[in-house]
């Protein structure tokens, strides 16, 4: 049994409420404290409404050991046991003036941790009844950028077991070696969904794309079959309003249609009988990619095949929408690196009008596979805009006033109101 909240929720006066009726120990990757560590009689932030530099420091070594680490749960406002390990005992009086708190922490965090932890959230957790007051929930990730520390010069902790120690040299040596393999995995990656060579089409007048989002730490997805089979994902019965612009890309809502295979899971739609088909596939370790092939439009009043990139950047949306989904599932932040590739051996003209009776348009042909994107948080409008632009740029076109991508997350993202158990 689980005594966290939803993987991959925001903590709620209920969970904590829940971790001292259960009176959960502290581990790994959970850590309670009353308040921010202040040394003795200094004055923070409960009396003078100013972060004290030894609270500052206190919550930055908790949170950079987790980094280091495994990752985990920082619940300031959780009184403990005096057993080992430590257990949730009561709530503690609740933080004044919660929204400031949170502002001020959040930038005194980042001037001391170095290097910075992509993914860190720090929110807070409102008390009924007090306006303005609450407890404070640290989700920290575990990181491709270890070892961080805090300070200058930057001291370095690691979690063990449920207390955050010095790091020792070993240890070092072991997050720089961990750090490095987790980079040359996505690296490599990178370079093999990048290769369109074998992405061959069936007719030679189709378009084959492919689509991928890999994310930096490695998801533990090892029952993602049954899971996807069984609905507990993308619930079959969820109603998705489609937006206009027709997607290349089919959303896998038939969860019977997910087949297992040795690394995960596929599902194919389309096929040979169809004009548009493709693959998704999904690993144990959150890799996404989906590939397929769909055919450009011959209007009557030209000679040209006619290709419309919104149905690509929307297609690359859904994928997006799907790695939301799955870092909701797995409960884990982690940055996603985002890529996709075109290929088309018969030369089209690529329009930006999605009317069929567009008349003009760029040359294109060949493999084009654009430089992949880091995104850290799903909601980073700026970055989806770059992804959406850089759609458009592939067939060398300008980005019209075009919201297919953003589209095609919606669509996905419907999913998201369903319970993920």
């Amino acid at each position: 049994m689980s005594f966290l909240p939803n993987v991959g929720s925001d903590w709620t006066i209920e969970d904590i409420n829940r971790l001292v009726e259960l009176e959960v120990p502290e581990s790994s990757t959970l850590e309670f404290k009353e308040a921010l560590p202040l040394k003795q009689d200094a004055s923070g932030w409960i009396t003078k409404r100013k972060i004290h530099d030894s609270e500052r420091d206190g919550i930055a070594k908790e949170i950079v050991a987790m980094a280091n680490a495994y990752g985990g749960d920082i619940i300031v406002g959780i009184e403990e046991s005096e057993d080992s390990p430590k257990r949730a005992k009561s709530l503690a009086p609740p933080i004044p003036d919660l929204p400031n708190l949170l502002d001020r922490l959040r930038a005194a965090l980042s001037s001391v941790i170095n290097p910075p932890i992509s993914g860190l959230r720090i929110e807070g957790i409102l008390a009924k009844g007090e306006e303005g007051s609450g407890y404070i929930a640290i989700s920290v990730p575990t990181s491709t950028s270890a070892p961080h520390g805090v300070g200058r010069p930057p001291l370095t902790y690691i979690r063990r077991d449920d207390r955050s120690e010095a790091a020792t040299m070993q240890d070092l040596q072991n997050l720089f070696w961990d750090s490095r393999m987790k980079l040359q995995r996505v690296e490599q990656e990178v370079n093999s969904l990048s290769d369109l060579s074998k992405l061959i089409p069936n007719s030679i007048e189709n378009i084959g794309y492919r689509f991928f989002a890999i994310p930096e730490f490695q998801l533990n997805l090892t029952n993602i079959a049954d899971d996807l089979f069984n609905g507990r994902i993308l619930d079959p019965s969820t109603h998705i309003a489609e937006y206009r612009t027709p997607s290349v890309v089919e959303i896998p809502r038939n969860s019977r249609n997910w087949r297992p295979i040795a690394n995960g899971v596929d599902f194919q739609f389309g096929g040979p009988e169809y004009h548009e088909n493709g693959r998704w596939q999904i690993t144990h370790s959150g890799t996404i990619f989906v590939e397929g092939e769909y055919p450009p439009y011959k209007p009557s009043h030209s000679e040209s095949y006619q290709v419309y990139p919104g149905g690509v950047a929307k297609g690359l949306g859904h994928l997006i929408g799907m790695a939301q989904v799955l870092a909701k599932k797995s409960g884990y932040e982690s940055d996603w690196i985002i890529g996709f590739g075109v290929r088309c051996d018969q030369e089209v003209q690529a329009v930006s009008g999605e009317d069929r009776f567009f008349r003009g348009g760029q040359e294109f042909k060949g493999n084009h596979v654009a430089t992949p994107i880091r995104i850290g948080n799903f909601e980073n409008w700026e970055t989806l805009e770059l992804i959406s632009r850089k759609v458009w740029e592939t067939f060398h076109l300008i980005k019209p006033d075009d919201q297919a991508l953003l589209n095609g997350m919606k669509e996905m993202g419907q999913f998201l109101g369903k319970r993920l158990e």
